[in-house]
């Protein structure tokens, strides 16, 4: 007979219907059914640079003097215009920028991108102040960090390593060590700071952060995390909580260390959908929703998460044969008052 439906406000996830009216859905291809009325998919635009790293994909984008920047692989691209990104800068073959954070110094009175290519000999890392590329005689770095006044970085696979307070970052004898972030079986993966300023390290196996008095502190040891080399990356803030892609699922850490899983995986059940897998990358968008990119092992879409960690979607079509491994919200190519969504992949688009 006649059924007329409505609201979707469960989400996707639902194989075989339950009720006449159970206002959840089993997926959607290029569809928005997270309102009601139901609307067609935003539109979403798809690129490739003429110079691109398609080995190594895309990683991170920053926003810096009004200009929004791309890590591709072994180059950072900076955005002229929808259709012409140009190179920034390029590390030299065989180098792939790993991790970027953008600091203010009061020693050198400007905002500079900082970024990490690895800890091996001559992987010194690069800093930019919006027109030059330096790279450091003498330090390395596998990622950075910026908690509150405070610059983080870690080399030396869990060497963890802290600018003094307005201080020179570019001088070397300006880094003091703090100390290992637990055993050297494995790197540290991702820094960020979370919603009350405390620094958080993400390992292939496990989750860390410091003590008030500055001891490594390793936060659910008993969830025996398998070792993940994608630990951590992807990861973004939505309200005050951190969302970080772990093994096969999205984990959500709040302030005080509370963690839930909290993907797609919650309300998918069954594996034969394309529309399935892992959240591979993450972003916050205001206060009303989120997006994850998922990934089937061969295909990627993009998910949106309410505020009530409901999922709805694909609300894109297929992105085939690539990983969403970057999703980034920047004003910059954007109407007046409004933000757009950018993401990078996996194959340099």
């Amino acid at each position: 007979r006649l059924t007329i439906y409505g609201a979707m406000p469960k989400g996707f996830g639902l194989a075989n219907q339950q009720s006449e009216d159970d206002n959840a859905y089993y997926y959607t291809i290029n569809a928005d059914l997270s309102v009601w009325p139901w609307l067609c998919a935003p539109s979403v635009s798809t690129f490739t640079p003429a110079t691109t790293d398609a080995t190594n994909g895309g990683t991170h984008m920053w926003d810096q003097g009004g200009n929004l920047y791309a890590l591709m692989g072994r180059y950072a691209l900076v955005r002229a215009s929808d259709r012409s990104w140009t190179v920034s800068n390029d590390f030299g073959a065989g180098n792939v920028a790993l991790d970027v954070a953008t600091f203010y110094s009061p020693a050198l009175a400007q905002v500079r991108a900082w970024v990490a290519i690895g800890d091996a000999a001559a992987d010194y890392f690069w800093h930019f102040d919006g027109t030059t590329w330096v790279q450091h005689a003498s330090l390395q770095a596998l990622a950075f960090c910026v908690v509150g006044r405070e610059f983080y970085r870690v080399y030396d696979t869990n060497m963890l390593s802290k600018c003094d307070t307005n201080a020179d970052p570019t001088v070397a004898g300006s880094w003091r060590d703090v100390g290992r972030v637990g055993d050297k079986s494995q790197a540290v993966i991702r820094m960020f700071a979370n919603a009350v300023g405390v620094l958080v390290m993400v390992k292939a196996d496990s989750i860390y952060s410091l003590t008030p008095d500055g001891q490594d502190k390793q936060y659910f040891p008993f969830l025996k995390f398998s070792p993940d080399s994608n630990a951590g990356k992807g990861w973004g803030g939505y309200l005050n909580d951190a969302y970080i892609p772990l093994n096969n699922g999205l984990w959500k850490l709040d302030p005080n260390f509370g963690i839930a899983i909290a993907g797609p995986e919650r309300q998918s059940s069954s594996s034969t959908a394309s529309v399935r897998g892992k959240i591979t990358s993450f972003c916050g968008h205001d206060s009303f929703h989120a997006y994850g990119g998922i990934y089937n092992g061969t295909d990627s879409y993009l998910m949106k998460m309410m505020p009530d960690g409901v999922w709805h979607g694909s609300i894109s079509a297929v992105f085939s044969s690539k990983r969403i491994t970057c999703l980034h919200k920047s004003t910059v190519g954007a109407a007046s008052n409004h933000s757009r969504l950018y993401g990078l992949a996996s194959d340099g688009s």
